[in-house]
């Protein structure tokens, strides 16, 4: 069985989330796809590191530069004897301006509130805000009691 890795990319600015929404028709991954869709960026992890790979692939797709980069958790699927497992990504600073111009498989991007995501957002990228909002929801309980605020 063969195993695929990838990297779901959560870019957030204002407490919003960076989303690239693809058009009916693009390619990306290698594959063809036929939806209009919203999602993080997101890029197959082949022969680097987590990090170079994510850092290269959100300057190829929207020209912004990000580092400090955090794993903030994973999963795993079976798909047609590949095994795939995607990692949750966030990028905690960035820098530049985003460019989309050169890309085909996006047509726009926006920033959104992570309690106002698209109805037409990709369920691995909604189920990663989802992630990330627990994740930080808990963190600041934490932090609330340990300093009684």
């Amino acid at each position: 069985m063969k195993i695929r890795l990838y990297g779901s990319i959560l870019i957030l600015k204002n407490n919003k989330v960076l989303l690239l929404h693809h058009p009916a028709k693009y390619k990306n991954l290698n594959k063809e796809h036929n939806s209009d869709i919203w999602s993080l960026p997101i890029d197959e992890i082949n022969n680097e590191s987590i990090e170079e790979s994510a850092i290269k692939q959100v300057k190829k797709e929207i020209n912004l530069d990000i580092s400090n980069i955090e794993i903030f958790d994973a999963d795993d699927e079976f798909s047609d004897n590949v095994h795939l497992v995607n990692l949750y990504i966030h990028a905690k600073k960035i820098n530049g301006e985003i460019n989309i111009e050169n890309n085909d498989s996006i047509d726009q991007y926006e920033w959104f509130k992570l309690e106002s995501l698209p109805d037409n957002i990709s369920k691995l990228s909604e189920k990663a805000v989802k992630v990330y909002k627990i994740k930080r929801d808990d963190w600041y309980e934490k932090i609330k009691e340990k300093y009684d605020l």
